[in-house]
């Protein structure tokens, strides 16, 4: 069985983690191809949404993704925010 975190923070990062491991999975074992920078952020941005949605559990939840975006003076590709709590991935 798997414990999904309670805390905001665990629970994004958890999100970003495991978005991450089935990305590179279907990548390596041929589900999905990436030719370009931007094909790899939508598969992955798109993971991240649906699982995040997903772990929204609670009736307040809150989770959005936001592509290409300015993140404290920087340009990332993409920008979660669960509830209150920002991550930013380049």
């Amino acid at each position: 069985m798997i414990n999904v975190p309670t805390d905001h923070k665990e629970r994004l990062n958890y999100v970003l983690d495991l978005a991450w491991s089935i990305f590179i999975t279907r990548l390596s074992l041929g589900r999905i191809k990436v030719n370009k920078e931007s094909s790899m952020q939508l598969h992955y941005a798109s993971l991240i949404n649906n699982l995040g949605e997903l772990l929204c559990l609670d009736k307040a939840d809150v989770f959005t993704i936001e592509l290409e975006h300015s993140y404290q003076k920087k340009n990332v590709d993409i920008v979660c925010y669960y509830n209150d709590t920002k991550a930013a991935v380049n």
